[in-house]
């Protein structure tokens, strides 16, 4: 967060720098003008007077805004340094995704068959104890909470970290993000290259609330969302 605010303000301050400049070659380029055709009666514009005036850099609407313009270069800047970060992650992975898109059809389609299935028996009204057993659901959450943490150590060493001495230290971010670890700050995020990308990647996705501490640290709290909150506000 801290690179980011640099950034701004360093973007910022040449923007603002530009415009200064700009503005003393349009007032320079009007004053020229003015004093060609000062103590004269109206009259047309010579055309190559008007051109070598158009060809003077003056102060166009897109160079009007420094503060908007920092903005997007640093919008561009992130997605660009985001984007780059999905790359690398991806690169020379040997991953099936027709197969994994296949199954995550089917998964969707399973639960919709199974959702239809609930609506219509609460519809009916004829939601019986038998109905209920026949409503495929979870034999055993322990057993369904381990294979998920094991899919997320699988994910960590073969997509998330290249680096076999940083797949700890990232599974163990992930687990304290997971578990919503109170301590968890932007810190944690800077023991490497691919922590701090990791990061970036969850900000970036929206994924991350970020909590300023009482004390005014410039060390912000991380926070995994709060996926059960429906509140859209």
């Amino acid at each position: 967060m801290e690179d980011t605010i640099d950034d701004y303000l360093r973007t910022l301050r040449t923007q603002l720098e530009n415009k200064i400049v700009f503005l003393k070659q349009s007032r320079d380029s009007l004053k020229k003008l003015r004093r060609e055709y000062k103590d004269e009666d109206p009259q047309e514009i010579d055309p190559e007077t008007w051109k070598t005036f158009m060809k003077k850099p003056v102060m166009y609407v897109e160079k009007s805004d420094p503060i908007g313009l920092s903005l997007t270069d640093i919008d561009v800047h992130l997605q660009n340094e985001t984007s780059l970060d999905w790359v690398e992650l991806m690169a020379g992975k040997d991953m099936d995704y027709r197969a994994t898109l296949r199954e995550s059809i089917n998964n969707q389609r399973n639960l919709n068959k199974d959702l239809s299935s609930l609506i219509r028996l609460l519809e009916q009204g004829d939601l019986g104890t038998e109905e209920l057993e026949n409503i495929p659901v979870a034999s055993n959450l322990m057993d369904q909470n381990r294979k998920l943490w094991d899919s997320l150590e699988l994910f960590t060493k073969e997509v998330l970290c290249k680096d076999e001495k940083n797949k700890i230290a990232i599974d163990s971010l992930l687990r304290r993000l997971v578990k919503f670890d109170p301590l968890l700050t932007i810190s944690d995020f800077r023991v490497s290259q691919e922590s701090g990308r990791l990061y970036r990647l969850l900000l970036k996705a929206n994924l991350v609330d970020l909590v300023i501490q009482a004390d005014n640290s410039t060390d912000s709290y991380v926070r995994l969302i709060d996926f059960t909150d429906n509140d859209l506000s």
